[in-house]
């Protein structure tokens, strides 16, 4: 289940959610689901035929005085044994007997309810048990809550800046040559896009595809999640029949028709798979699975990679053909820290927007860091520095390096992980999700590594597997997680 949870985190987040909550139904852990959006019109998941209805207020079929409460509370809320209480009608009408509900907020973890802005709101329920829900249910739907979360924050920061009047912010050399060429670049047929994780490569394609007037949508095929069982259908699509549960779907190629369609770390596409890509950007042509007929796909196509696409290609990774098909427009975002102009710009806007005063030197502190996470770092930064400063709007020196402070883990702090890996009250399942929420940085998760990695018996990375309690056959990932993000 891991690579459908890791479709929340992605474009196709209601993908990703139907496919969670299609398991969960299946394997009977719950029986409706709904999402809410934040204005509170509903999108249902499962149970279909007792759930009817869109907007709030005209919605049956489920506890919605379980959802009131769960705004009411601004959190979680867990409902056993519903069936047992009188007061609730609706719901012993419909026979729910469990129901879990999450607000999903801007800041999860803020606890003045009034400057919560919601985002959306999960609901869950079992009807016709008396069954509680289980300490393992329950983590899973924490887990879907953290995922949701996140997926929402990282939407954000990228809505945020495609508002911008400039569509890309920027006062460095690269970002004034880079809008320049925003509106030659929008109406190519192919434009490659490379940097680190978080520099904007995704919003500079929403960009491009904004500049270029097409009519259609702009789809993301995030091909780390598309295994190669299923790379052709969800790309090419498929018609009924073409194989084992095979219904008439368009794919990808034509929900993107009269748009654009996205190549997301197109590094990641399994080489042997690499031969199909190159004819449908070189010739545009593709058959759907089972279908005899070509067809002409018609949409203009953007690839991104955070990986160096030519070495890639030296160490026999990516088709050398396939590398010069892409790369003929190519454009490298620098990392923040190479562009320092653009930190206080960002920052400027921000600001701006948000109705906060503010002055130069608050600026230049901002830009003194370094932002191992690029854009999307700054933005969760200044986020976090907007919640904080709640209806005060006035922005100084000192509440910049207070966040700083904040962010910054102590050698103590770093030594009371490893003790706790030592205890075996902290996986690396646990470490990772700190590393990838920006909690830990890369130096600091570097040096607990090298630290636990010391403690261990042999000084051998599968000894640290077991003391971080990977599974034997998840050590290549483990590895390549390491060094896809330089901290081995």
């Amino acid at each position: 289940m891991e690579e459908f949870l890791n479709l929340l985190l992605k474009q196709d987040f209601f993908g990703g959610l139907e496919v969670v909550v299609k398991y969960l139904n299946e394997s009977k852990v719950i029986d409706g689901a709904l999402f809410f959006d934040k204005s509170m019109n509903a999108k249902i998941l499962a149970g279909g035929e007792r759930i009817k209805g869109k907007e709030f207020e005209k919605i049956e079929g489920i506890s919605k005085s379980s959802v009131i409460k769960a705004i009411e509370k601004g959190g979680d809320l867990f409902e056993d044994n519903i069936l047992n209480k009188k007061e609730n009608d609706l719901s012993i009408f419909y026979k729910i007997s469990s129901v879990y509900v999450c607000p999903l907020y801007s800041i999860n973890q803020l606890k003045d309810s009034e400057l919560k802005q919601l985002l959306g709101i999960l609901y869950f329920d079992r009807v016709g048990e008396r069954r509680r829900f289980s300490e393992s249910e329950r983590l899973w739907f924490k887990l879907l809550r953290k995922i949701c979360q996140k997926h929402f924050q990282m939407k954000s920061s990228e809505e945020f800046l495609l508002n911008s009047p400039k569509g890309w912010i920027g006062v460095s050399d690269f970002s004034i040559k880079l809008r320049k060429k925003i509106r030659t670049l929008s109406q190519l047929p192919v434009v490659t896009i490379v940097g680190e994780t978080g520099v904007g490569k995704g919003l500079l394609a929403e960009v491009l595809h904004k500049e270029s007037g097409r009519d259609g949508q702009f789809v993301v095929v995030n091909l780390p999640d598309l295994t190669e069982t299923i790379f052709e259908a969800e790309l090419f699509g498929s018609k009924k029949g073409a194989y084992t549960g095979a219904h008439d779907r368009k794919g990808l190629i034509g929900e993107a028709e009269g748009g654009t369609l996205f190549f997301d770390e197109i590094s990641e596409i399994p080489f042997y798979l690499q031969a199909k890509l190159l004819r449908l950007i070189d010739t545009g042509f593709y058959k759907r699975l089972g279908e005899d007929k070509e067809r002409k796909a018609k949409c203009h196509f953007i690839c991104a990679s955070n990986k160096d696409l030519y070495n890639e290609v030296k160490e026999g990774r990516f088709r050398e053909d396939l590398y010069f098909r892409i790369s003929a427009h190519a454009i490298k975002i620098p990392p923040l820290r190479e562009r320092k102009e653009d930190i206080k710009e960002i920052a400027r806007f921000y600001l701006t927007i948000n109705g906060f005063s503010f002055n130069e030197k608050v600026l230049d502190l901002l830009s003194m860091h370094n932002y191992p996470g690029n854009v999307r770092e700054l933005f969760n930064l200044l986020e976090e520095l907007k919640y904080k400063k709640g209806t005060r709007k006035v922005v100084r020196e000192k509440d910049i390096k207070e966040l700083f402070q904040d962010k910054e883990m102590s050698s103590e702090d770093s030594e009371y992980l490893i003790e706790k890996i030592m205890k075996g009250e902290l996986s690396w399942y646990q470490l990772k999700d700190l590393f990838l929420d920006r909690e830990v940085s890369r130096e600091e998760i570097r040096r607990i590594i090298i630290n636990a990695l010391n403690k261990t018996e042999r000084k051998t990375y599968k000894d640290l597997c077991e003391l971080l309690k990977i599974p034997v056959g998840e050590y290549g990932k483990f590895m390549a997680f390491l060094h896809r993000h330089k901290i081995v």
